[in-house]
């Protein structure tokens, strides 16, 4: 009797718990071939799984692979010249909006015998704690300059040394204003944080004409992601998509950003909501190589 369990049968657990693992492993492999057939079932499943960046929201029609750019596998920029090549230029710009004029400060970094007439213009808005003083302070304009393009910086309505205010309803018909007044053509806007308020409505209010706006855009982590996810598969504006891999709102508005269906996927490893400030070289570099597909 002292060998016999009270149902009377003697239980080997190694044959139990091999028994029990096999038939989890079946269940799961069961789940996975009905979601997708054969063709579309385990193998295909991992496969997607290894290739999609940590935290990529899967979910949403056309998204397909993500293309990530790894800032540490581009080439490193051009040097910066020493001969006082390039000059930095500030004023204050009047722009019409409706009724109401502003007084708009505005800085461009001009590099000494470059023909801009044909080339991109890259036009910089900034985040709210900031002004276009910090891309004079990391060097962007500097580096954007000397590799051929134009470079526009501005102090958005109520920030840094532009004193006059403008509702938010008119965000979107300032940046047109703005871009007419100052003749600006084949347009990269990149916009951080903040200015996704001005950035986003002028380039997806009407998402299918957003190419005729500009030619790429490089948000970095802007506000305001989400009130646009329906009209951004409709867009075939190039876009570069920043953001730091320790800043929790840069999760979420790549994850809204990804539907627009020609994007790169660009995070700055260890860097936070200002990526571009916590790690000037990463940003650069990738600037630099989104620069150069667009003008090849």
């Amino acid at each position: 009797m002292g060998g016999l369990r009270p149902s009377g049968l003697h239980l080997n657990k190694p044959a139990v718990f091999g028994i029990l693992g096999v038939a989890l492993v079946v269940f799961i492999v069961s789940r996975l071939y009905m979601g997708g057939g054969l063709a579309g079932g385990v193998a295909s499943r991992v496969f997607q799984i290894a290739a999609r960046p940590s935290g990529v929201n899967p979910s949403g029609a056309g998204r397909g692979m993500e293309h990530v750019v790894n800032a540490s596998q581009l080439e490193a920029v051009p040097a910066l010249p020493t001969d006082g090549s390039l000059e930095r230029k500030e004023e204050e710009f009047k722009v019409t909006v409706g009724d109401k004029t502003l007084n708009v400060h505005i800085v461009q970094m001009i590099k000494s015998k470059i023909d801009l007439t044909n080339v991109l213009t890259v036009f910089f808005l900034h985040g709210a704690s900031f002004s276009s003083q910090n891309w004079i302070d990391i060097k962007t304009l500097e580096h954007v300059a000397n590799w051929g393009y134009r470079t526009v910086a501005i102090d958005l309505p109520g920030y840094g040394k532009t004193k006059d205010n403008l509702d938010a309803s008119l965000n979107a018909d300032f940046m047109a204003a703005f871009i007419k007044a100052m003749d600006m053509t084949k347009i990269v806007i990149v916009s951080p944080s903040m200015s996704g308020s001005f950035a986003l409505p002028y380039l997806f209010k009407e998402p299918k004409t957003s190419t005729d706006r500009a030619v790429g855009y490089v948000p970095v982590a802007p506000v305001g992601t989400m009130s646009f996810k329906n009209q951004y598969p409709e867009s075939q504006l190039p876009t570069l998509i920043v953001y730091g891999t320790n800043d929790r709102m840069g999760d979420s508005t790549r994850n809204d950003l990804v539907l627009l269906p020609k994007h790169e996927v660009a995070p700055i490893d260890g860097a936070g909501h200002a990526c571009y400030m916590n790690n000037p070289e990463a940003f650069h570099k990738l600037l630099h190589h989104f620069l150069k597909g667009l003008s090849s």
